[in-house]
């Protein structure tokens, strides 16, 4: 017994056409997305970028663009913040060396305070290297400047963020304020106040107050020990702030390249493939162009009879 095997069902031939080359067509579409493809892929490579133009992606570059928006205003909130800190390093760096001539005032005073130890001579030397460091910490208060603008002597505004700290001026006559009971016309006991400038006159360490003059040295580099440490906090919120906006640029910038730039191993193999298809709509039209001849040669007396002209 004989098994019935059933026939294969062939597609119909391909109906040849002297008038409407089909295979041709074909080809040529084919042809033209090939060079697309290559068009595209080489463009890319040369760039570096995946989106070149708005038509090659319209959201991807919407994307693209808020997001070096962004990292642009970040970039600039990090420039500003830098220079804040450049600022308040030559702020602290004054403080610091007036809190170090604080501790020489210091010293001498406590050492005046020891009358029975020195003369009255001694005591004048003391006076005269008092009246100096007063004079020299006045001096970096007035001049110690950042990009033209006194940074102790006049009031500073420092804004990061969504933070504001103000740090006012200094004026060493007003540093160093005490008091001491004295009394009045009317036999009243009253404050009596002084500051670090008296030490010219009652709070001299020749034949004024020493006491009170030691604690108003005292109370004066207290307060220029808060500023530094003023500063110092400062400084690390800054510190802080530029990190975590950094960070954030990174994130952002890894993100933008994501969208914006051409992945190279994904466009070089595109440009191979579209070459390879493009050299396969070209062997595709050359035998294309070969249809309509071999639809001449079935016409009876093509090849034998001559031509007329």
């Amino acid at each position: 017994m004989f098994e019935a095997v059933p026939l294969a069902i062939e597609d119909p031939p391909m109906p040849i056409s002297v008038i409407t080359n089909m295979p041709m067509i074909r080809g040529l579409n084919a042809l033209g997305r090939a060079q697309g493809i290559v068009h595209q892929a080489a463009e890319r490579l040369a760039t570096g970028k995946r989106i070149n133009r708005a038509a090659d992606d319209p959201a991807g570059l919407i994307a693209a663009d808020n997001l070096a928006h962004e990292r642009a205003g970040l970039g600039g909130k990090i420039s500003s913040a830098e220079r804040e800190l450049h600022m308040l390093g030559a702020r602290e760096g004054a403080l610091s060396v007036i809190e170090d001539l604080f501790h020489s005032l210091e010293g001498l005073v406590h050492e005046a305070a020891s009358r029975d130890s020195y003369s009255e001579a001694e005591r004048e030397g003391f006076q005269i290297e008092a009246e100096s460091i007063y004079k020299t910490i006045e001096f970096l208060i007035e001049t110690t400047t950042f990009n033209g603008k006194r940074v102790l002597a006049d009031s500073t505004i420092i804004s990061s963020g969504s933070s504001t700290q103000i740090f006012n001026g200094l004026n060493i006559g007003g540093l160093g304020a005490v008091s001491r009971e004295v009394e009045n016309e009317e036999g009243e006991l009253v404050d009596e106040w002084f500051s670090l400038k008296n030490i010219f006159n009652d709070l001299n360490l020749v034949d004024g107050d020493v006491e009170l003059a030691a604690e108003s040295v005292s109370s004066a580099r207290k307060t220029i020990t808060k500023l530094r440490a003023g500063v110092g906090v400062r400084v690390n919120s800054i510190e802080t702030d530029i990190r975590v906006m950094g960070a954030r640029m990174d994130k952002l910038a890894e993100i933008e390249s994501e969208i914006r730039d051409a992945d190279f191993a994904e466009e070089i193999a595109n440009l191979v493939r579209g070459q390879m298809l493009e050299q396969a709509a070209i062997a595709m039209l050359k035998f294309a162009a070969q249809i309509p001849r071999s639809a001449l040669l079935l016409m009876p007396g093509i090849g034998t009879t001559p031509r007329l002209f």
